[in-house]
């Protein structure tokens, strides 16, 4: 049987009289009304925001056919303050502009550059499917968006739709989109469907446009491996070795580049450097 000890603790012996002071002060504690925390202390209160609103609700002005258009200072202010809005719910983002475009008058592409700013943040947020669904939006107000067509496309690309983001990113160079990061993600997309071709076609662009990009070098490196184009692949992984020499996997692939070609002397070499910085790293 467990043996309960006794508390060496001593019980100090209260004054005359403490006893009744102490339940005076627990009954006048418990009369005292609870203070209200959290939600229940917050009421609605007409602040800044509520102010502005009124006051460019006040100040905008009326075109021809009595419709009322926002100053500009208020629509771009409006623009983006919905964009954080729109964040929350799509059905509520819908009520919001329809609101507010009864409100201020939003034309059509103050409503399509909504829906990308909230679009953009999505794919940066990493919330692809919501992505998906407010940039088709936001290309139904505005089909020739070339910036809508390419987030739509880095959102398709991480929910693995390779063809589907090929598509968005085509759609985006036909209206005008170009540059290192369209060609990139181009080639991804492309490396994905197996079109090593393509995608080293979409690297020699992006190289173009960033030449001291080492990471685009080492993915032109691996698509012209799978090509088996052992040669060039070996250049390409060299020149990211140049530009980042501390790279680990850089080395790795070079080896087994080399390895490939039969020269396993220069293959046991490479593996042995990144083996060495790998160690390095974890010090």
């Amino acid at each position: 049987m467990a043996t309960v000890k006794r508390s060496s603790r001593r019980v100090r012996k209260q004054p005359d009289g403490a006893a009744d002071r102490t339940a005076r002060q627990s009954e006048t504690r418990t009369k005292q009304p609870r203070r209200k925390t959290g939600a229940q202390s917050r009421k609605p209160q007409a602040g800044a925001k509520g102010a502005k609103t009124a006051k460019r609700a006040k100040g905008a002005k009326v075109g021809k056919g009595g419709k009322r258009k926002a100053h500009t200072a208020g629509a771009s202010s409006l623009r983006f303050g919905l964009a954080s809005v729109l964040r929350l719910s799509d059905r509520f983002a819908a009520g919001l502009v329809a609101s507010y475009d009864r409100a201020f008058g939003l034309d059509v592409a103050e409503k399509a550059d909504i829906h990308l700013q909230v679009g953009i943040d999505c794919v940066s947020d990493g919330r692809h499917a919501e992505a998906v669904e407010v940039l088709r939006q936001a290309l139904d107000l505005d089909p020739k968006s070339a910036p809508a067509w390419f987030h739509l496309g880095l959102a398709l690309l991480d929910q693995q739709a390779p063809q589907a983001a090929v598509e968005a990113f085509g759609e985006a160079r036909e209206h005008g989109a170009d540059g290192f990061d369209l060609c990139y993600r181009m080639a991804e997309a492309l490396d994905d469907l197996d079109d090593h071709e393509g995608a080293v076609a979409e690297l020699r662009k992006a190289l173009e446009e960033q030449p001291d990009e080492a990471e685009a070098w080492y993915r032109l490196g691996v698509a012209l491996d799978k090509l088996e184009r052992y040669p060039e692949a070996t250049t390409t992984f060299e020149t990211a070795i140049e530009l980042s020499p501390r790279e680990v996997t850089y080395h790795q692939a070079l080896g087994f580049c080399f390895d490939s070609m039969n020269e396993h002397q220069k293959a046991v070499k490479c593996l042995k450097r990144a083996a060495e910085l790998e160690r390095r790293s974890r010090r």
